[in-house]
């Protein structure tokens, strides 16, 4: 938000010191703005979903997303990101991290693929769902 405060308030200084118009700068801020806005809206909500055979998860309106089948799961524990990995799609060492507003998450580890981190307000209740999915496919 402060990024946009200070590209809006140049673009005003700008406009004001050449007599108005659509400056470089308005240019500028009003493209920022506008990729702001458009990931504040896909990233504002990510949905977790357990089903039987795999755990799929998206944001905003269903894109970007991703999956782990449960065949592949080698692991699944509870963690909590850190502030400075923040929110949206980050890769870190382990693998990649989703997170929308949470700091609570859980770790998915396979066999193939390293590890997703999935952050999410209840990650206990996502692990039983995990947990009740994965004896579900075993029978």
């Amino acid at each position: 938000m402060l990024v946009l405060i200070a590209l809006w308030s140049w673009s005003l200084w700008d406009a004001l010191a050449s007599n108005g118009g659509w400056s470089l700068s308005s240019r500028i801020a009003g493209g920022v703005t506008l990729v702001v806005l458009l990931a504040m809206t896909t990233l504002s909500s990510m949905t977790i979903l357990v089903r039987e055979g795999e755990v799929e998860w998206w944001c905003g309106a269903g894109w970007p997303r991703g999956r782990v089948l449960l065949g592949g799961l080698v692991d699944a524990s509870a963690t909590r990101s850190s502030l400075w990995q923040g929110w949206g799609i980050y890769l870190t060492a382990a693998g990649w991290g989703w997170n929308a507003r949470a700091l609570n998450a859980v770790r998915l580890r396979t066999a193939g693929t390293g590890s997703v981190l999935l952050g999410t307000d209840r990650p206990q209740e996502l692990l039983d769902a995990i947990a009740r999915a994965r004896w579900a496919g075993a029978d």
